[in-house]
């Protein structure tokens, strides 16, 4: 799992399903891999992650892009 030493140990912790998201500056969503830096505190770049509806149009996997219509919930760790 990716650590920032700025954190002190505080690093974000994902329960079940939540899952580990990337936003961009268009608002697209991206699946993020926790073993690569996938936020930074330092650069203003905050952990966050996503819920999605019962029944999501596809399964993802790292990498894929989420739709808006999958995501139920957004949750950031600021």
């Amino acid at each position: 799992m990716y650590k920032e030493n700025i954190l002190h140990g505080t690093d974000p912790v994902l329960k079940e399903e939540l899952i580990p998201v990337t936003i961009a500056d268009n608002g697209s969503v991206t699946y993020a891999d926790t073993h690569t830096k996938w936020y930074s505190y330092e650069e203003k770049k905050w952990a966050n992650a996503v819920i999605l509806v019962n029944e999501p149009s596809e399964e993802y996997k790292i990498g894929d892009t989420i739709l808006e219509e999958d995501i139920e919930s957004y949750f950031g760790n600021k």
